[in-house]
């Protein structure tokens, strides 16, 4: 038993740390090239001047490589040896924060005590815990280098080397202040924080372009963009997918977002995924980030409902689109009575879930999917982008003939004669 008790104390204490290092790697201390006001930084330079201190009382590197030589020379493994090392090179971090929420209801008695989290800390206080963990950060970059390289090479590996150890060291910055700006307007939101978010994407761009050459910017936006990210879901789900197909649809992507939302592109785009996938494959790349699809595999999941029944409850989708345009393009139905027929449209396909899944799971899938419904249920026509998503537009007013025009012109001059012949 005394064999293993140096390992047993070594895995209690990494699991006991397993919180902090989950939840509170930040960014290194380096900062991108990105604007800061004068406030800013002075409140910058306090978080830091207060991570220090804190930091000070903390086993500096010396110590925390001569206990993690020891671990290893009293047996236990390298890497539950580093674990532990660093367990407790991220403990000020841990104890920091908990003495912070524990303040927060400090002689106060128990009916007025509230679960104070990370969101009651003030502002000041969460700088601290950032600042805090990027020092942390730097320590633990400086005393496992080869474990901060292996990372950069793993998700940069298509760059050189100094390139992907830049760019994960910059992705980490942003990360952090991003971290930031969601804990600051994380109680109250104004529309300015919008413009924060915004500045905060402009400069990493730019930053990103100033690192990387024009082919390079490209293979990482190939893999890292969010237009790629949002790809990528689609083909976890086409396992025989090959680079080649993943490439030209990501070309593909990228010429209907330069189009916005013209519904030539969009058609133009459709039309070339089908043809890259064929049909059935398509329907799979469509349906891959599909909330409405995810929640009907988990109600199949948990009712056992029959994989038809899936298939015939998503396909309303498709049904609704068509016949939501098959009735704005009918010339023999006013605008009122197009939009009666869309409204009517809508209430039968609400129908057609029920009756598909039964009134308890219908109405549950209802309250929280096939949202485009809301939509068709006002009167409004349906559309299908290439890559799945419904949106609407209102039912366009008719246009008058230039015959009707013309008759209407004729009949008000003529009214007008009269008028004036009655008044002489």
């Amino acid at each position: 038993m005394k064999k293993y008790l140096p390992l047993l104390l070594a895995l209690s204490l990494v699991a006991n740390a397993a919180l902090v290092i989950t939840h509170f790697r930040g960014a290194p201390a380096k900062t991108p090239a990105i604007r800061i006001s004068a406030d800013k930084k002075a409140g910058r330079d306090a978080a830091n001047a207060a991570a220090a201190a804190v930091m000070s009382a903390a086993p500096d590197e010396t110590e925390l490589v001569a206990l993690h030589e020891k671990l290893v020379a009293s047996g236990i493994p390298p890497e539950v040896a580093r674990d532990v090392t660093r367990a407790l090179l991220w403990k000020p971090l841990q104890d920091r924060q908990r003495a912070m929420i524990e303040a927060k209801n400090a002689g106060k008695p128990y009916w007025q005590q509230t679960r104070a989290g990370k969101q009651q800390l003030t502002a000041a206080e969460r700088a601290e815990l950032r600042a805090i963990s990027e020092q942390i950060e730097a320590r633990a970059a400086s005393l496992f280098p080869g474990e901060y390289n292996s990372r950069a090479t793993t998700r940069y590996g298509f760059l050189p080397a100094d390139k992907a150890a830049a760019i994960y060291q910059l992705q980490r910055d942003y990360a952090n202040m991003t971290e930031g700006v969601a804990e600051e307007t994380s109680l109250f939101r104004v529309p300015s924080d919008n413009a924060s978010r915004k500045l905060l994407r402009e400069e990493q761009r730019r930053d990103l372009e100033a690192i990387l050459s024009p082919a390079e910017l490209a293979e990482y936006d190939l893999r890292h963009s969010p237009a790629a990210a949002e790809l990528r879901k689609r083909f976890a789900a086409l396992p025989d997918s090959t680079e080649a197909e993943y490439k030209t649809a990501y070309a593909i992507a990228q010429s209907l977002n330069e189009s916005k939302n013209d519904p030539a592109a969009q058609k133009l785009a459709a039309q070339q995924l089908r043809d890259l996938f064929g049909p059935e494959r398509y329907t799979e790349f469509l349906r891959a980030n599909d909330s409405d699809y995810a929640a009907l595999q988990g109600a199949a999941a948990r009712f056992d409902l029959p994989a038809a029944t899936v298939e015939k409850v998503y396909g309303l989708r498709d049904q609704a689109v068509s016949l939501s345009q098959q009735i704005a393009a009918d010339k023999s139905l006013s605008q009122r009575e197009k939009q009666q027929a869309l409204r009517t449209l809508a209430s039968q396909m609400r129908a057609d879930v029920r009756n598909n899944l039964g009134d308890e799971i219908g109405n549950a899938y209802l309250n929280k999917n096939m949202t485009w419904l809301e939509s068709l249920s006002k009167g409004n026509v349906l559309n299908s982008s290439a890559t799945g998503k419904i949106s609407s537009k209102p039912v366009p007013a008719a246009k008058k003939t230039g015959s009707g025009n013309k008759q209407q012109k004729g009949a008000n001059k003529s009214a007008k004669g009269k008028t004036g012949k009655t008044r002489k």
